[in-house]
């Protein structure tokens, strides 16, 4: 019974006497086989830096959304004046007296033109009379006058009127030579009234005059430069 007892106990523990198997090695890379004598070693490639990034410009410091201004004559300078018409025109009304005791009438209608880098106008004036200054009867029924007439204005401020010409004028059919000078004062904002005086020389070739007749009067007026 007491023999059978220990046998047990030695069968019980018998599987913990046994040794236990060593744990199993981790699997290791493979060493470096060593370099051969002579044999280049290897070199690492060289690896350039990046560029550094630029940096933005910065712009001018300025008012934002104030337009530029226009340009302009510079300091201390006037401007220039305005480029004066190309087309001159005038009409000026006078009234004349010559020998005769009654005075003439005079509707002067001229029409020209500012001469290139020139204060002068140069053009076409026609005058219709009619009255006494004349001369004669035939002036109370109807005288035209063509001339050629230079025109222009002077003065610091240009206040001034001149006009002076030539040509022929008829008595009805009787032509009679003149030469005609006006001398005036331009008034107004813009300058286009005139008044002034009236001088004018006509030999009457026709009626076989022995020596011209002047004529004195007074216009008013406008003209247009």
């Amino acid at each position: 019974m007491i023999a059978a007892i220990a046998l047990e106990l030695l069968l019980v523990q018998e599987p913990a006497l046994v040794p236990a198997a060593p744990p199993a090695a981790a699997p290791t890379a493979p060493a470096a086989a060593p370099a051969e004598p002579g044999a280049p070693a290897d070199v690492a490639p060289v690896v350039s830096p990046a560029p550094a990034p630029e940096a933005p410009v910065a712009a001018a410091p300025g008012p934002v959304g104030v337009a530029a201004p226009a340009p302009g004559p510079p300091m201390g300078v006037e401007a220039p004046p305005p480029r004066p018409r190309r087309f001159v025109f005038a009409f000026l009304p006078a009234l004349t007296f010559g020998l005769a005791y009654l005075p003439s009438t005079n509707l002067a209608f001229f029409f020209g033109g500012r001469l290139p880098r020139s204060p002068w106008a140069l053009g076409y004036q026609i005058t219709l009379s009619s009255g006494l200054a004349d001369r004669y009867t035939l002036g109370l029924f109807f005288t035209h006058r063509h001339h050629i007439m230079a025109m222009r204005a002077f003065g610091a401020r240009e206040r001034g009127f001149l006009a002076l010409g030539g040509g022929a004028a008829f008595l009805v059919n009787n032509p009679v030579v003149e030469a005609e000078v006006k001398v005036g004062f331009r008034f107004g904002r813009r300058k286009r009234g005139v008044v002034g005086g009236l001088f004018r020389l006509g030999w009457d070739v026709g009626h076989h005059e022995q020596a011209p007749v002047p004529q004195l009067g007074a216009f008013v007026g406008v003209a247009a430069f």
